[in-house]
């Protein structure tokens, strides 16, 4: 579960002391004005306090709502959250709302600071969608504005696709910067995303890895 930022407390301090505020000044303005009168009149101590109260529900609900707005979403999951065992599957969802030429969606995958991954002998390898992505060809398969409706006014290229950490990546903690690119222009993508996980190590891989495939004896890092 995701901490709670500086500003949600704050907001949610404000909820509960305007909630009480309201409250309180509602119960004196009510016993202060005669029954014919309480329609018409309004007290700016109310106003104040009911807006308070409503703060953090509508931020709660901008950060629901704000990211089906995203031209470029992307999430990260697999079966643990954002925690993994070395045999793990790393699953990709990405969406994106654009025009797209021969486009497809990747991942460059970087390991823990100072080390090197040993299928590439490089700090980096890259996890391509080949759902979106003909690699013998060297070609995206992404064109147009996409074939999936959302929130029935755009249309969208949606995609979700896994790859299984090997046993001898290190353990650490990995940067995975999802992005989308149209053909012929490798260098610039067109939206970038960084997110980052977890991968651990463990002499005897637990129940945990055998469920995804991958019951085999591995040393200590």
């Amino acid at each position: 579960m995701p901490k709670p930022t500086v500003w949600a407390v704050f907001l949610g301090i404000c909820t509960v002391i305007g909630g009480l505020w309201s409250i309180i000044q509602f119960v004196e303005w009510l016993s202060a004005k005669p029954l014919p009168n309480l329609l018409p009149q309004f007290d700016i101590r109310i106003v104040i306090s009911v807006l308070l109260m409503l703060a953090f529900p509508l931020w709660l609900g901008y950060r629901r709502l704000h990211p089906l707005f995203e031209d470029f979403a992307v999430g990260l999951s697999g079966r643990h959250g954002d925690d993994f065992l070395v045999g793990e599957t790393v699953r990709f969802e990405v969406r994106f709302r654009g025009e797209l030429k021969n486009g497809f969606f990747t991942c460059k995958l970087r390991p823990p600071e100072h080390t090197s991954l040993p299928d590439t002998n490089k700090d980096y390898v890259w996890w391509a969608d080949y759902k979106t992505y003909d690699e013998p060809k060297d070609i995206g398969l992404l064109n147009g504005r996409g074939s999936t409706r959302f929130l029935l006014f755009w249309r969208v290229h949606k995609s979700v696709w896994g790859n299984k950490i090997p046993f001898s990546y290190p353990a650490g903690k990995y940067r995975a910067n999802v992005e989308v690119y149209n053909s012929g222009e490798r260098g610039k993508p067109l939206r970038s995303v960084e997110m980052t996980f977890i991968v651990k190590r463990e002499d005897l891989v637990p129940l945990r890895a055998w469920m995804a495939g991958a019951f085999v004896k591995t040393p200590v890092f």
